[in-house]
This record gives structure tokens, sequence and C-alpha cells, in this order.
């Protein structure tokens, strides 16, 4: 399953932290969708990022 697929496994805590307004709860979740992202999310062209994108400057993923 792609993770454009899984957006509201993350996503909907994100929106109900915020529509709460709980400022802990909205951490919690962010945290857990970039936790999330960082494992499901790779990066499809790898080679080509680390020439075109951010990662040209030295910035390496942490996959």
């Amino acid at each position: 399953m792609t993770v454009a697929k899984t957006t509201g496994v993350w996503w909907i805590s994100i929106l109900t932290a915020i529509i709460r307004k709980h400022r802990k709860e909205l951490l919690n979740a962010v945290n857990g969708a970039f936790d999330f992202l960082r494992k499901n999310a790779a990066s499809a062209h790898p080679k080509r990022d680390r020439k075109a994108e951010v990662f040209q400057y030295g910035v390496e993923p942490n996959f």
C-alpha cells in the first residue's frame, strides 16, 4: 500500500488534535506521523534526489 493511501492513519489524529486545541496531543500526533512516514515513505528516486533535492547540499536521510 502506498503512503498516500494511508493518510487517514496519521492525518486524522493531527486534525483531531487541532480541533480539540490539545497541544500535547498535537505534538504526539505529529511525532507519530513523522515516525510513520520515516518508516514507510521511502524516496522513489534516491539517486536523483541526492542530485536535485536538499540532499545535494550534503543532508542525508536517516533511513
